[in-house]
Order: structure tokens, then C-alpha cells, then sequence
């Protein structure tokens, strides 16, 4: 019955090009987990076999999971916070050299919480 509707191959970048809107917001979160399954997933021996790898034990991966998790509880259990968001500070300094700044850290926020009156 599909027979027009081609195979496509799941690839990292495949991810960041679903774009996610008010009417389709909700794909969101299954579109994570199908992320993490194609992360984690590994080819084993037997031709066409794959296997789940533990990513529990990947540091970086289960520290992103946390953070994600903590704020999408904050925007939808709290009310006073209109903005909840990861956020990049920039370094508040005067440089005529541009090429010092590429060895200064970036800094992230783990969370941030925002409205009208408070950060």
C-alpha cells in the first residue's frame, strides 16, 4: 500500500532537522528517546543483529538526560517562570585580541529559570 514512500537511512544530523512547533510538541519527548535507542545501539556479530549498549554508565550522556529531565519538570510544574532554558553566558571583557578568546571556557548553565522581574 506504500509502496512510493522510500527507506531513508537514521543518522545523527536526521535529528536536529525535525523541527518541533506548538502543534507537534508532544513528538518531542519520543523523539529523544528514538535518539538516544539510535545513539546507544551498536552492530553486534550476527549480520543484522545490534545490540543496546549501558549508555547509564556514559557519564556526558546521563548528565544531559538529568539536566533535560530537570527542565522539562520546571516548565511544566512550575507557573512563575514564563522562560526555562539552558543558557551559554559570554565573558563580559574588552579584547582586541580575538585569538585569546577561543581558549576561554564556554560557560553553560545547567538551568535557567526567568520572567519579567527575576533571572
Amino acid at each position: 500500500m506504500l509502496s512510493d514512500i522510500e527507506q531513508i537511512e537514521i543518522t545523527n544530523p536526521l535529528f536536529k532537522k525535525v523541527k518541533l512547533n506548538r502543534n507537534n510538541r508532544f513528538y518531542g519527548f519520543v523523539m529523544n528517546v528514538c535518539q538516544i535507542i539510535h545513539e546507544s545501539t551498536l552492530p553486534s556479530e550476527e549480520q543484522g543483529k545490534y545490540k543496546f549498549s549501558d549508555f547509564t554508565r556514559d557519564d556526558k550522556k546521563m548528565n544531559q538526560l538529568f539536566e533535560s529531565f530537570i527542565r522539562n519538570f520546571y516548565k511544566i510544574e512550575q507557573q512563575k517562570y514564563k522562560t526555562v532554558k539552558k543558557e551559554s553566558i559570554k565573558w563580559q571583557f574588552d579584547n582586541t585580541d580575538k585569538d585569546s578568546y577561543q581558549y576561554l571556557p564556554q560557560m553553560e548553565t545547567d538551568i535557567t529559570l526567568e520572567n519579567d522581574e527575576e533571572k
